[in-house]
């Protein structure tokens, strides 16, 4: 089977990454092309270095720089020229290549990680209502995350496979035991090793951003001065552009109890320092860091509205009704973090580690794309 995967960046982000690893997969078993609209360090980690004999950056990310149509032009030659198989476009910011392939003739898996507040943008600006039209396989990171499109669209996709999500259990393990540089506060001073009864450390990642709720975060801090926190990830200007007046605040402030590592290729060295992980993002449809906390043993907190991970918490960890929000987290944190468990958390990581690792989860995707693979010349969609 020829395979095309379709990103639409190389970040060290989520989506960027479950791309790359179902390309990996992939390209251990099936003639793999890996497609990246806009460039990033994703594909210099060792775990991709297979991939880099097929891989292209195509340089398409800022979608002010051609037309919608001339984009669905460009990627429909580079269709034809692979003449794969089965197109997998990895995420609605690439959605524009699910036209793409119906006009090459080629059956398309859309895999969607996106839900109600991020969707409008990239239908209207990245690709359009009509993408599913030229979907024959819906493949979502959570089922909200599939409904939350086919309603914003108003198609419904009969061949859907719900992912969700899933970790290199293997590489979180070993990578978390790496020595790495201590993450420090507004005034340089690092977060400094804790034994015994000392402070806790709770922490928070990804790109600071009101999405992802840094400004949240960051007011947790300021209501609990005796516990320490960790952003791990971009954290100030330029490159976290969204975080402006968070991070003119955490200047301000210059909290002795947070503290920021900047962009990182190992986060999971950041996650075994701490206690507790609290995902404070605004949307978030199934982000893979609660399932790498959890198999770190740490006790992870997450709020319903955010996205799927209350599904995946309230069996095995602390899942809140409603938004998250600076003063319940204040509330709740200190009981969550002196609640004493003992072995349980080993056991719990452990059971965790079982749901969450990828192995069967690829099988049975490649499963599904092998299927698709034999619409080739039956029934793919046609474009108008």
């Amino acid at each position: 089977m020829r395979v095309c995967v379709v990103c639409h960046e190389g970040s060290l982000t989520g989506a960027p990454r479950i791309g790359f690893d179902i390309a990996a997969f992939l390209a251990a078993r099936h003639d793999t092309t890996l497609l990246v609209k806009k460039a990033g360090p994703l594909i210099d980690l060792p775990a991709y270095e297979a991939l880099r004999g097929s891989y292209r950056c195509l340089d398409t990310g800022s979608r002010r720089a051609s037309t919608y149509r001339e984009r669905v032009g460009l990627a429909t030659e580079h269709v034809r020229e692979l003449a794969p198989d089965v197109l997998y476009v990895n995420s609605v910011a690439s959605g524009e290549w699910c036209e793409a392939g119906a006009r090459a003739g080629v059956p398309v898996a859309l895999h969607t990680h996106e839900t109600r507040d991020s969707l409008p943008g990239l239908l209207s600006s990245v690709c359009t209502p009509r993408v599913l039209r030229w979907t024959d396989l819906l493949v979502g990171a959570s089922r909200q995350a599939m409904e939350d499109l086919e309603a914003l669209t108003g198609t419904r996709v009969r061949n859907r496979f719900e992912l969700g999500i899933f970790i290199d259990t293997e590489t979180v393990l070993s990578q978390s035991a790496q020595e790495v540089p201590a993450p420090v506060t507004a005034d340089g001073a690092p977060l400094a090793e804790r034994s015994g009864g000392e402070r806790r450390a709770v922490g928070m990642c990804g790109l600071a951003q009101p999405r992802k709720g840094a400004d949240i975060f960051f007011e947790a801090s300021v209501r609990l001065p005796d516990h320490d926190f960790v952003w791990i990830g971009p954290w100030a200007p330029p490159d976290a552009d969204m975080n402006g007046a968070t991070f003119e605040r955490f200047k301000a402030l210059a909290l002795p109890n947070f503290h920021v590592t900047g962009l990182v290729s190992n986060p999971y060295a950041y996650l075994r320092r701490l206690d507790a992980f609290v995902l404070t993002s605004r949307e978030d449809p199934n982000p893979l860091v609660v399932a790498e906390a959890l198999v770190l043993g740490k006790k992870v907190m997450a709020f319903s509205e955010t996205g799927a991970s209350a599904e995946l918490l309230a069996r095995y960890g602390y899942a809140f009704t409603g938004s998250p929000d600076a003063e319940r987290i204040a509330a709740m944190l200190p009981g969550i973090l002196a609640d004493d468990e003992g072995s349980w958390r080993s056991e719990l990581a452990e059971r965790v580690r079982a749901v969450v690792d990828g192995g069967e989860k690829m099988a049975r995707l490649e499963e599904a794309l092998t299927r698709l693979a034999s619409m080739r010349d039956a029934d793919s969609p046609a474009a108008d």
